[in-house]
């Protein structure tokens, strides 16, 4: 999980190098019509997402798939017929928790 948001990091840091590279080149027309704190608010906000996105979310979602996988996998080693039965059921499972959430 730590590599995942080192590599977050470093990537969230080359998008602020870039992008302020990007407003370095721009005319100062440019800045006329932009204004300077709403840009740097919606950087700062997509920056954030993407941290989010890469480091910790990520992270777990390939935790969960990976257990889930492996967790088949052991299952239809020890009682494939059981894991098979689950597998059909599970589907209506999630659509009444679905459900019942909204």
């Amino acid at each position: 999980m730590s590599c995942f948001i080192t590599l977050s990091e470093r990537q969230t840091h080359e998008i602020r190098k870039r992008f302020f590279a990007a407003l370095l080149r721009q005319q100062m027309a440019w800045y006329d019509k932009n204004e300077t704190g709403v840009l740097i608010n919606k950087l700062s906000a997509g920056i954030d997402q993407i941290k989010d996105g890469i480091g910790d979310k990520f992270s777990i979602l390939l935790q969960a798939s990976t257990h889930f996988i492996f967790g088949i996998i052991i299952g239809l080693y020890y009682s494939w017929n059981m894991t098979l039965l689950i597998l059909l059921i599970a589907p209506f499972i999630i659509m009444l928790l679905f459900g019942s959430v909204k």
